[in-house]
Order: C-alpha cells, then sequence, then structure tokens
C-alpha cells in the first residue's frame, strides 16, 4: 500500500445534486423575473415573489450540496492518522 507514481490521481466526485439544484435555481429566478416585472394583478407579484425565494433556497441547497461534496472527498482521501 502506498502512493506509486503509476497510480491515476484522484478527483473529487462532482456532484449531481448540485448542479441540478443550480439550474432549478436560475429557472425559478428566472420564472420569477418574469412574473414580477409583467405581474398586472397582485397574484402574479406574489407569485413571482414565492418563486424568487424558492430559488432562493434552491441556490444555497446547490451550495451546500457542493461544499459538502468537497468535505466528503477530502475526508476519503486524507490519510488516517496513526
Amino acid at each position: 500500500m502506498g502512493i506509486h507514481l503509476s497510480d491515476r490521481p484522484r478527483r473529487a466526485p462532482r456532484s449531481l445534486a448540485s448542479w441540478v439544484l443550480g439550474i432549478l435555481s436560475a429557472v425559478h429566478g428566472a420564472g420569477a423575473f418574469v412574473f414580477v416585472a409583467g405581474g398586472r394583478t397582485w397574484a402574479n407579484e406574489l407569485e413571482g415573489f414565492v418563486m424568487g425565494t424558492s430559488a432562493a433556497v434552491l441556490l444555497v441547497g446547490a451550495i451546500l450540496s457542493h461544499g459538502l461534496g468537497r468535505l466528503r472527498a477530502e475526508f476519503r482521501n486524507s490519510p488516517s492518522p496513526q
């Protein structure tokens, strides 16, 4: 066991959840802008506000998912203390 020159370097796995949450956040943000900017009634503006809030929550989830995935990869690849 050990590090050999022939071993391929390990990369941290890409988190699929962070990409999905980021894309959903962008879609919700664009929808919120459309509803608020083109809102003719208070219901449209309220729907835009709710979609904007959900976009913010999805974006925070994407950031946390990405960070936790990297943290898990760091713990996996760190040498065990002896």
